[in-house]
Parts: C-alpha cells; structure tokens; sequence
C-alpha cells in the first residue's frame, strides 16, 4: 500500500566506516555490502547479508584491498553471478563471488578507466556487460566491462567519451531493460 514497516536495527559493523555501497546477488538470494573500515586503516572490506523476514544477519567481513580506498561503487552482474566494485585510488575494479555467508574475489583491474569521485554503475542485459560512467576533471566517459569468473576486461576500442572539456562530475547512469537503452546523466 502507501505505507512502509521496519525490523529492528542490525548494528552490523562497530567500527568506523564510510563509502558504503550495496548491491544484492539475486543467484544466492543476499546482500553484499562493500565499505572503507576506518578501524583498519581505511582498507576495502566486503560483507555478505542474509535477510529473513525484517531480520539480517552478516557473515564476517573480507578484506578486497589491503591499502587506503574510497569512491565505492557496486552492482550485480546477473549472468555471470557475480558481484563487481570499483574504487579507488588506482580505479581499480574487482569480482567476486558469494557463498554461503562469506564472499571470494579475484585479482583487481587496475586503472583501465576513470571512476572520478562520483562515477557510477549499471548492467546492461543485452550486451551482457558492467556499464561505468566515470568522470575525471574535463571528461566522461562510458567504459564497457566484461566480466567472466571472477576477471574483469576492457575493450579500450569500446570506450566513448561522452562529455569533454568540461568537469561532468557528479555522472549517473541506469539501465532500461524494456527500451534496451542506457540513460546518461551529468553535470
């Protein structure tokens, strides 16, 4: 209807933390939550959730990168059944993949496109491809990005740079399955 409950509150992390991003794999039915751990140096952490009812409960966290992050961004890749996040420093992306309550990664691509502070993630369905809109300080660009296991590719010929000579920071970006087409939006 027009009305919304909740369950209790789950303090899941104690520690410090900042750029939470989420995303939920829909093959093994949770929630994976990727953050910076201030406790920890400011380090890459993942935690896989499990709902039932209004309750969650976490499983415990893993680390996905052992130096200073920020600028995390997550999104699902339906058909190859893994969760994807990109970061930075470096712009560095990472697969991984859930079970159970616990989450493995493979090793991170490194500085193939550029994130910006205010990038952003889609899934294109029909290309079966991980759609950033990144920014840097005078561009924006659309980085197609192939995942198979838990590795990430980049076609260098299919980025498009979509905004030049100009800051497009903050970018957004959503996938219409019914058009089959990708919304931009920018600065």
């Amino acid at each position: 209807g027009t009305s919304v409950s909740f369950g209790s509150e789950n303090d899941w992390l104690t520690n410090n933390s900042e750029w939470l991003t989420t995303t939920f794999d829909s093959s093994q039915n949770k929630i994976v939550c990727f953050y910076v751990d201030n406790s920890q140096s400011e380090h890459g952490y993942a935690r896989v959730g499990t709902i039932s009812g209004t309750t969650v409960s976490f499983g415990s966290e893993v680390e996905f990168e052992n130096a200073q992050v920020a600028y995390l961004k997550a999104i699902y890749d339906p058909d190859q059944q893994k969760v994807v996040c990109a970061y930075r420093p470096g712009n560095k992306l990472i697969v991984g993949a859930v079970s159970g309550t616990s989450i493995s990664f493979g090793s991170p691509l490194v500085g193939a496109y550029n994130l910006g502070t205010q990038g952003s993630l889609a899934y294109d369905t029909d290309a079966n491809k991980v759609i950033i809109f990144g920014a840097g300080n005078t561009n924006g660009e659309v980085v197609p990005v192939s995942i198979v296991g838990t590795a990430a590719t980049i076609n260098p010929s299919e980025v498009v740079e979509v905004v030049s000579g100009t800051d497009a920071q903050p970018t957004r970006i959503s996938y219409d399955q019914n058009a089959e087409r990708t919304l931009l939006v920018y600065k």
